[in-house]
């Protein structure tokens, strides 16, 4: 007796004297003389003549398996995964035809882009989490993926003579997502870096005016406002951050509106948040625009880089007062991506 199915099974099986028989676990069960559409385990005798027995795969997690019509599992002792796709393509939605089989798929979006240096650098992007899923495909079945990118980084403040203007906040990267079937797997893009923060004509560093990241948890928070005015050549007037896309906060005034440092907007699903204005006496230089959101839609699903909070304006008054605009936050994903999709199946 010869048994093939492409497997090595952890069973034993013996044929019984009746050639239209076989004998499983102490269970006789009736072999086919067609083979069937369904997966089926093929027995053939001494005699060369070929029947079959009709199996259900993929069954058990964590290692696939068949089971026989008596409701025992086997395992599949020996296999091996053949890789069928490595997408290549970034920010890109594409669909690949599966065929029934056991398939392991594993994924993960793109790295969140730097903030803009200030007089400290920006800090970086968050890398994404990585996800991994077996799944049985019955069915001949559409497959739909897309790779996203790395966010782009914050862009750096202005400077002018002694004085750096606050960075502004990174964008965060792209998913990666897979769509087969019923099943949708989504490894979401890291989070986006916040900007560096401030120094004022006089060397004095200033915690204030960063731009938050991009769905970067506390990191898309916009840096505070603030202002050190008096009646004297030694004072600095800085705009609030950003808040970084989605939800990132932006923060409140600092002084008044003659001598002070502006609010900044919180950020939105649309984009980041615009960074605070900075004001002297009837002059004001305004904060940076916020990143706007990128979407793709794939398989029926929205697939987003969030945008990077704006930086705030910074002003000073001294000899050769400086004056420095805050600079826009990141919008969108580079053409490169640290993420990745593979596509194996087991044969």
């Amino acid at each position: 007796m010869r048994i093939f199915f492409g497997f090595a099974f952890s069973f034993s099986i013996i044929l019984s004297a009746s050639a239209n028989v076989i004998n499983i676990g102490g269970v006789s069960m009736p072999l086919w003389d067609s083979r069937p559409t369904t997966p089926a385990l093929g027995v053939r005798n001494d005699a060369g003549v070929t029947k079959y027995l009709p199996v259900h795969t993929c069954l058990t997690s964590g290692r696939p398996a068949v089971r026989f019509d008596n409701g025992v599992n086997y395992s599949l002792l020996n296999y091996n995964w053949t890789l069928l796709h490595s997408i290549s393509a970034v920010n890109t939605c594409q669909s690949f035809t599966l065929t029934p089989g056991y398939y392991l798929i594993q994924y993960l979006g793109g790295t969140g882009g730097k903030g803009g240096d200030g007089l400290t650098a920006g800090t970086a992007g968050i890398g994404a989490v990585a996800g991994q899923q077996e799944l049985c495909i019955t069915e001949t079945t559409t497959m739909h993926t897309f790779r996203g990118g790395n966010g782009n980084a914050g862009a750096n403040g202005n400077r002018s003579g002694n004085s750096i203007a606050a960075g502004s906040g990174g964008a965060s990267g792209a998913p990666s997502m897979v769509v087969v079937g019923t099943n949708v797997l989504i490894s979401e893009g890291g989070g986006g870096g916040r900007g560096g923060n401030v120094r004022d004509h006089n060397n004095n560093t200033r915690n204030c005016g960063m731009g938050g990241g991009g769905n970067a948890g506390a990191n898309s928070n916009g840096g505070a406002a603030g202002d050190n005015y008096a009646w004297s050549t030694n004072f600095y007037m800085c705009g609030a951050g950003g808040g970084g896309s989605p939800s990132g906060a932006g923060a409140a005034q600092s002084g008044s509106s003659s001598y002070g440092g502006g609010a900044s907007a919180a950020g939105t699903l649309a984009s980041g948040g615009s960074g605070g204005n900075a004001w002297r006496m009837l002059d004001s230089w305004s904060g940076g625009n916020g990143g706007t959101t990128v979407t793709w839609n794939c398989g029926g699903q929205a697939l987003r880089s969030f945008g990077g909070g704006g930086a705030g304006a910074l002003t000073t008054n001294a000899v050769g007062a400086h004056h420095l605009p805050g600079v826009a936050g990141a919008s969108g994903t580079t053409g490169a991506s640290s993420g990745y999709i593979y596509i194996y199946k087991l044969d």
